[in-house]
């Protein structure tokens, strides 16, 4: 059990500290080809211990899977690390807060979509929290950003619309990708 603990902490850790140590970074290298590193890095590392795994599953599995990735992964690195580069690292920490939103929000839309006995998705009361939780969240990070003295003038704004992007990104990728571990595992 101290492996998993000791994986999810080095795992925020890693997560929180990417802001400020990508923005050096940045300035020596451009965003997409730091995201693409990553991307290409980690396809070759996690590809090869599940190459086997990989080869079992049928093709429409595999194109799942590959979907997945490419939000979950590319879309978010290229996403993120683009915006980093035009908003500020504090801007870039509060705005990925939002990322569970936009998983609960997706996952609302993908439970209603998908649900084949629409009135059976459970109390109403339920949906209401959330949306009033969503609201809440949005703008504790308004406040949080100092959103106030936006300025349209300078890229930040850009940046923070590309880490939006981001997060709604990978708030799709968690919902897109829980029925697949819960069937092939993580």
């Amino acid at each position: 059990m101290w492996r998993v603990h000791l994986a999810l902490v080095s795992v925020q850790v890693a997560f929180a500290t990417l802001p400020v140590a990508g923005t050096p970074v940045l300035e020596e290298l451009p965003p997409f080809a730091l995201a693409w590193v990553r991307v290409l890095a980690g396809a070759l590392v996690f590809g090869c211990l599940a190459a086997g795994r990989i080869a079992a599953l049928p093709a429409g599995e595999i194109a799942k899977i590959a979907g997945c990735g490419l939000l979950g992964i590319a879309a978010n690195q290229v996403l993120f690390l683009g915006g980093l580069q035009h908003t500020t690292a504090i801007h870039a920490t509060v705005l990925v807060a939002t990322i569970p939103v936009f998983a609960f929000l997706f996952g609302v839309i993908a439970e209603r979509l998908l649900s084949a006995d629409r009135k059976a998705d459970g109390p109403r009361s339920n949906v209401v929290l959330g949306a009033v939780g969503v609201l809440t969240a949005f703008a504790g990070v308004l406040v949080l950003a100092g959103f106030e003295h936006l300025d349209w003038q300078d890229g930040s704004l850009l940046g923070d619309g590309m880490i939006v992007l981001n997060s709604a990104a990978y708030g799709v990728y968690l919902v897109a990708v829980k029925p697949l571990v819960e069937r092939h595992g993580p």
